[in-house]
């Protein structure tokens, strides 16, 4: 287990012996949505390990963890605690917990910093479109709107989808985002299934890669070495045995990580690009127009 040193302190100092059951379920309760936070899953590369493919992880292994143990062995007190807790969602066998996330905001990709706001929030102006409550630009051409709920976030998506369709004469890349890890991206397409039935649905989430792109990068790291990496295969795919068959395939080392914006991304050494295309396109992963491969 991790030396839990990231925890919110030791908290053993904020109650007494004699504390009543309540309080304590609101240490655990504080320290539990602690770990589940954004600011620590950022940087805790534990516990995202720990995450099954729905981004649960087990009670029992958050447990374990030292300043919950400070407070409690009792697990089901534990439970009990998250129960409360509106940050945080319990699997339905009891036995997982992971963050409550409303996913309330709209990544657009793909269009220009240069861009002017105006331009960007003319998008959303529409009788049948909610307000938006901000409107920003991230980084490498990719904006964020955020609305005041998941509800109208589905309602602007729609809006952009089956009203605007295009954004300087090219298809709109958009996706819905949750304010933690949750992602579910998207490329417009009037063709396709309702995005809305069919992101919750087992295996058929809008994350699909047959409905998107598989980019392949490249990265520069350290003196000569490099690493590429895939983003965008589908969730009904596990990443963890196709890197096992690329890592034996490929001769090369290779994992999985979980970026805080796309997902799980596969990390590959070296320069395993044309490797990966014709792997995906072979093993029929993804088809030949959906595979991007991209330079340094």
């Amino acid at each position: 287990l991790p030396t839990d040193g990231h925890g919110i302190g030791d908290m053993d100092s904020n109650r007494s012996s004699g504390s009543p059951t309540s309080n304590l379920s609101a240490l655990i309760q504080h320290q539990m949505e602690y770990y589940f936070s954004r600011d620590n899953l950022q940087n805790d590369s534990y516990l995202l390990s720990q995450m099954d493919g729905d981004q649960y992880v087990l009670i029992q292994t958050v447990a374990g963890f030292n300043q919950i143990k400070k407070l409690t062995t009792d697990i089901n007190l534990i439970v009990e605690a998250i129960k409360d807790s509106p940050c945080l969602q319990i699997d339905n066998t009891g036995t997982k917990v992971r963050a409550n996330v409303k996913r309330s905001v709209i990544i657009l990709r793909e269009i220009p910093e240069s861009t002017s706001i105006e331009e960007v929030k003319n998008l959303f102006i529409s009788d049948r479109c909610p307000n938006f409550a901000t409107c920003e630009f991230a980084y490498n051409d990719s904006w964020y709107v955020s609305f005041d709920s998941e509800m109208d976030a589905h309602q602007a998506y729609r809006h952009l989808r089956e009203e605007v369709k295009e954004f300087l004469g090219k298809p709109i890349y958009a996706w819905i985002k949750g304010k933690s890890l949750q992602k579910n991206m998207a490329i417009l397409n009037l063709d396709r299934k309702d995005p809305f039935l069919d992101a919750f649905k087992d295996n058929e989430g809008i994350g699909s890669s047959q409905e998107g792109f598989v980019h392949i990068r490249i990265q520069q790291r350290n003196g000569r070495k490099t690493v590429t990496t895939v983003q965008g295969i589908g969730d009904e795919y596990d990443k963890k045995k196709i890197v096992k068959v690329c890592k034996k395939e490929f001769a090369c080392n290779g994992t999985v990580v979980d970026h805080p914006e796309y997902g799980e991304v596969i990390q590959l050494q070296g320069d395993q690009r044309n490797n990966v295309f014709e792997f995906l396109e072979k093993t029929g992963i993804a088809k030949k127009e959906q595979l991007k491969v991209h330079g340094f």
